[in-house]
């Protein structure tokens, strides 16, 4: 097999698997987070804080990074 090849294979196995578990977040997130907490939400990302007891740590984690984007 040549090398160029396997970096195509592993390119796309890594785009699969990105989508995959950006669709698993997607469907995880969504039910759970009404608009009633959209404000907790926002002040607990910028802070970092616990917005509810479960703490929501990959919504507050990623809303902050997206916050550090221009």
């Amino acid at each position: 097999m040549s090398p160029l090849r396997s970096e195509r294979t592993l390119s796309a196995a890594a785009a699969l698997l990105l989508t995959a578990i950006a669709a698993w977040l997607a469907l995880g997130t969504t039910p759970g987070l009404g608009p009633l907490d959209a404000g907790d939400m926002t002040t607990a990302s910028a802070t970092l804080g616990v917005p509810h007891a479960t703490g929501f740590p990959v919504h507050t984690l990623l809303c902050r990074a997206l916050m550090w984007l221009p």
